[in-house]
């Protein structure tokens, strides 16, 4: 969660950057710029800017980028180039437009379009999902899906010619279905290498906006992004070269700088802010370090997906931030919503009612319960010892029954005297007593017990 709000706040910084400016020509730019692209590499220990004659001279602590239009570079900077790798320096070439590179191979431009409907992003024929990938070579390992937009392809020489330069690996290729047929199934990055030590590598990629800022969040680019600024970056380096259509560039960071307003401005001076202008003042530096931290997170877990992605095409960023924030406040409060729902019946849940019953009544109903044996258990004792005197007469067998337990059929032990004494107690009183269910089976059990003793029975036996 941390790093989806990250991704939140980041997207948001720009958003809010770009919603102060109005022009669709700067928008534009900015989505084709690459400027977090440069970032990663500047942030990876490349500070030193420097013009390509200067990278040339110095291959083992630097870094050439070349993106965009390639027409202007000299006629023989491929031949510098090659001979910069075979020193220990680092190359990455991308662009979309047709070129013969010299002893590295050609750029065929496009734009290629995908004739099936499976590979196309967002239904764009142009916008094809590159999903033929070589995820054994490092560069691509966590890269799954590459999103092109109207990309271009390579051609590269075997790797069985005797005039090879660089053994090259093509890591992501086409899918079989495009127009131009040609293009079908043909590389659109390849990275290259002389096989020496002391050698660098040189990158291809057919395509800029892959690396372009409004293509980062597609797809995997922004891993894939990273993962070749991690192979360009290997070994001491400290310089870079970012040249764009056959300009150098300057930090990324000066060319963000806030400017001043339009109005301000001379009109002979408007084509100069066009070009230095690319976007609106902002807090640069706590955005652009928040960017290089989601970039950086990227590369262990893709949380950049399809619900935080722009479409391929320039839209409106502010309008597009706002709608992806009124969605996630919506799905928040719908969740809510729902937690509450759940714990609503727990509150109204039905309580059975209870009659209020005083302690009197309480008292009574047990008085009551214990009363139903008292009768039955007074009239057994009285029947008992009416039985073991022979006599009926009340009087009589009162008298009597002291006396006939030393007779010679009534066993005289202790055990049967404390039985039958225990049987007279529930005569003896006048009132009827309050006997409970289990004194009465007592009771009875303890007649049944004195009966069982008495051989011949105790109506028999006479003083």
């Amino acid at each position: 969660m941390p790093r989806n709000v990250l991704v939140l706040l980041f997207i948001f910084s720009f958003s809010r950057a770009v919603s102060a400016q109005t022009d669709l020509i700067r928008d534009a730019k900015w989505h084709v710029g690459c400027e977090l692209f440069q970032m990663l590499l500047e942030e990876r220990g490349m500070s030193n800017l420097q013009s390509l004659e200067a990278s040339i001279v110095s291959p083992k602590t630097s870094v050439i980028v070349l993106a965009g239009d390639l027409r202007r570079l000299r006629g023989d900077a491929w031949t510098l180039l090659n001979q910069f790798v075979l020193r220990g320096g680092n190359v990455l070439v991308a662009s979309d437009q047709g070129r013969m590179m010299n002893r590295i191979g050609e750029i065929k431009s496009g734009p290629v379009v995908s004739l099936d409907a499976a590979d196309r992003y967002l239904d764009f024929k142009d916008c094809i999902r590159i999903q033929d990938i070589d995820q054994t070579h490092p560069t691509m390992l966590g890269v799954n899906e590459i999103v092109s937009n109207r990309t271009a392809w390579l051609i590269l020489p075997p790797n069985s010619t005797t005039s090879i330069l660089y053994n090259w690996q093509k890591i992501a290729s086409l899918p079989g279905s495009c127009n131009p047929a040609e293009s079908s199934r043909q590389p659109i990055i390849a990275i290259g290498s002389m096989g020496t030590k002391k050698s660098g590598v040189m990158a291809l990629v057919a395509d800029t906006s892959i690396l372009s800022n409004g293509m980062l969040w597609h797809g995997d680019n922004a891993t894939f992004a990273i993962r070749i600024s991690e192979l360009l970056a290997e070994g001491e380096r400290s310089s870079l070269s970012f040249i764009v259509d056959g300009r150098v560039l300057g930090s990324y960071k000066e060319r963000l700088q806030p400017l001043e307003p339009i109005a301000a401005s001379k009109p002979n001076e408007e084509s100069n802010i066009l070009k230095s202008q690319e976007l609106p003042e902002t807090d640069l530096e706590t955005t652009l370090r928040m960017a290089n931290h989601v970039l950086k997170t990227v590369a262990d877990s893709n949380i950049l997906n399809e619900a935080l992605a722009n479409q391929p095409r320039p839209i409106n960023a502010r309008s597009y931030t706002f709608a992806v924030l009124t969605i996630l406040a919506c799905l928040g409060a719908l969740g809510c919503l729902v937690y509450l729902l759940r714990r609503v019946p727990s509150f109204l849940t039905h309580q059975p009612v209870v009659p209020h019953v005083s302690a009197l009544q309480l008292d009574a109903g047990t008085l009551n319960q214990s009363s139903q044996f008292g009768p039955a258990a007074f009239i057994l004792a009285r029947e008992f010892c009416k039985e073991c005197s022979g006599n009926s007469g009340e009087r009589v067998w009162k008298n009597e029954a002291t006396g006939f337990q030393f007779s010679s059929a009534v066993p005289n032990d202790k055990a049967f005297r404390e039985k039958l004494e225990y049987v007279r107690s529930f005569e003896i009183s006048n009132l009827v007593p309050r006997v409970s269910e289990k004194e009465f089976l007592k009771l009875g059990k303890t007649i049944h017990e004195l009966r069982e003793a008495l051989h011949p029975p105790i109506s028999t036996v006479t003083n």
